[in-house]
Order: structure tokens, then C-alpha cells, then sequence
């Protein structure tokens, strides 16, 4: 089966992985061979494991045409947040409560949140991508020499193939080079990666108690998550309040930032009608409005744990997206 919605890391994979080799990859190579021995990778490793490399067009042709970018925030929030992918993350809730339940003991991250990043990056493991990764990656550092962090995951994605992390027929992922269930980027598998199955090894491609573990640690201790705070609160304002802060918002999202019994005292309520999160805890969170479409749209009350997903992807689209199929997957 395949999904219908391309919105992330992990867009559709219905175009072949191109296989022709184009001049700015082999004129590229030599300047990242001579960096490779400072990655910690000897010359004769990344030769062998770059010799069969191929551009890839497709990743050039996908990043310029990013939905994150070229979708307005409605319609991507629309097709993201739909009600297959919030029902089948309520399924995988209930049959992957085990693995759930053990990594937020664990690492004290929402379950809702990394089924919803599983759901949105590669559809629950229904789009993982067919693009070698390493070329992936090769490509981009080749397009665009200025970007550390891609040289970076070039070095990274050898290093995984170098020490039999990852097989090179399997090491495949999206146009942009992110790989597996939740669809990690070779430097933040390095740093975040967790074997979550306790078989000794890590595999984001077939064990979901792994993916779970590293996408949950990857949101601990990237930005350091607060269990039980929503990443995003949708919210309805007074229209007065709404015109003040629409133009403000967004760009100078910090300053605007409030407690959330502060928001609640200005009049403001969730979508439906109710008050902000009363607890005594949850009610100290700061939060900062952000709006989809100026004063007249949908309007969110933004808190911490909103930077921790757009440290997974630096998209504001992105993040609100999980944060609603999160929260659609809580729901009673």
C-alpha cells in the first residue's frame, strides 16, 4: 500500500532513484576525500564505499519543491492531519503499548508524540524511500558545498556503512537522506540512535521498539521534553487580542511568550470553548501564539516542546502537524 500524502521527510516514493552518474558528483569527491581522515574515516574506506555512488536527481528536484515550502498552511495541515493517519496511530497505541509505555518510562516523552512523528514521516512505515542514502547525501553536499551538516552526514552515512550499522543494498531512505520508520538523518542516528528491543544492535528499518526508543531520545535530549504538555494548543482569542498579536507573531514568537494561566487570564480558551490546562504544573508552561493565516485563522498557543519538534524537522508546518496528530491520537 502505498500513501497518498507527501509532506516530510519521507515524501512518496514513486519516483525511481536515479542511477546516472552527473559531472558534479565524481569533481566533488576528491575535496571530501581529503576532509574524511579528520571524520575519523581512512581514505581507502570512503573510496571503496563512494566507488559505486550515483547522483541523484531526484533529491535535487524534490528540494526545491518541498511541500513545506510550497503548500500553504492550510491545506498542508489538511492532508497531514488526516483521519486515516490519527486512526491508525490510535491502533498502533493499543498494540505497541509495551514498547510505548517502556520508553516513556524511560525517557519521559508523550507516546502520542513519537506515534505521530512514525505517522507523518513515513506514513507508519508504508513510505521509507528507495534513494541510496549515502548518495543522497552526496549529492547534497556536492549542490550545495557551503552546508556543514550535509558534508557531515556524508562522513556519518560511511561511518554506518564502514562498521556494519546499516548493509549498503537496505541503506535507503527519502530524497533528503533520512532513513527508517522514523526517518532519522545519519549524524542524529550517531547521537540519539537507541536499541529498544534489547537485542544489542540498533534497526530503525524493522524493529519499531527501536525506532520508538531513538525518536523518544532524540526528543529528551535534543530540547529536553515536558511530559505532558502539549507541543500546541489550539485556541480561540478574543478578536482585539488576536488583531494585537498577529502581526507580532511567528519571528518574534519569544517575546510574546506568556504562562498559560497567564493566556487564560486574558480571555483566552481552547478551540472548543474550554479553559487552558488548570494543573497546577501544566499551567506555569509558557507558551507564545503563533497563527496559520493572519488574525482570522486557526490560532495556537505554542509551548517548549514545540522547539523539540522542530529540532526533528525545522519546519514550523511539521511540527504543528505532529502536534495536532498527537493530540487527535489522545483524544477520548
Amino acid at each position: 500500500m502505498r500513501p497518498t500524502l507527501c509532506v516530510s521527510f519521507a515524501l512518496c516514493t514513486v519516483y525511481a532513484a536515479s542511477a546516472t552518474p552527473a559531472p558534479g558528483l565524481p569533481a566533488c569527491l576528491p575535496g571530501l576525500r581529503t576532509e574524511a581522515p579528520s571524520h575519523g574515516i581512512a581514505k581507502a574506506d570512503f573510496d571503496r564505499l563512494t566507488r559505486s555512488s550515483r547522483w541523484q536527481s531526484i533529491t535535487i528536484e524534490k528540494s526545491r519543491s518541498q511541500a513545506e515550502f510550497t503548500i500553504d498552511g492550510p491545506t498542508y495541515l489538511a492532508r497531514a492531519v488526516s483521519a486515516e493517519r490519527i486512526a491508525a496511530g490510535r491502533a498502533l497505541m493499543a498494540s505497541q503499548s509495551a514498547a510505548l509505555n517502556a520508553t516513556a518510562s524511560i525517557y519521559d516523552v508523550d507516546p502520542a508524540v513519537v506515534l505521530a512523528i512514525w505517522g507523518i514521516e513515513s506514513n507508519y512505515g508504508r513510505s521509507l524511500g528507495d534513494v541510496p542514502v549515502l548518495d543522497a547525501w552526496l549529492t547534497r553536499a556536492c549542490s550545495e558545498t557551503g552546508k556543514k551538516l550535509w558534508r557531515d552526514n556524508v562522513f556519518a552515512s560511511i561511518r554506518l556503512l564502514r562498521d556494519g550499522v546499516v548493509q549498503a543494498d537496505t541503506f535507503t531512505g527519502s530524497w533528503s537522506g533520512a532513513f527508517g520508520l522514523t526517518q532519522f538523518i545519519p549524524t542524529s542516528f550517531e547521537q540519539y540512535a537507541r536499541d529498544g528491543d534489547g537485542d544489542g544492535r540498533v534497526d530503525l528499518y524493522g524493529s519499531v521498539p527501536d525506532a520508538i526508543a531513538s525518536t523518544a531520545n532524540h526528543l529528551a535530549r535534543r530540547k529536553s521534553w515536558l511530559r505532558g504538555v502539549p507541543a500546541a494548543i489550539e485556541v480561540r482569542l478574543p478578536p482585539a487580542l488576536a488583531a494585537e498579536l498577529a502581526p507580532a507573531a511567528g519571528e518574534q514568537r519569544g517575546a510574546l511568550e506568556r504562562r498559560l494561566v497567564e493566556w487564560d487570564a486574558r480571555g483566552v480558551t481552547r478551540i472548543d470553548g474550554s479553559r487552558l490546562p488548570v494543573d497546577p504544573d501544566l499551567s506555569q508552561a509558557k507558551a507564545a501564539p503563533f497563527f496559520v493565516d493572519g488574525p482570522e485563522g486557526r490560532a495556537f498557543l505554542l509551548t517548549r516542546n514545540f522547539d523539540a519538534l522542530l529540532a526533528y524537522n525545522r519546519s514550523t508546518k511539521y511540527a504543528l502537524s505532529v502536534a495536532l496528530v498527537a493530540a487527535a491520537i489522545e483524544a477520548p
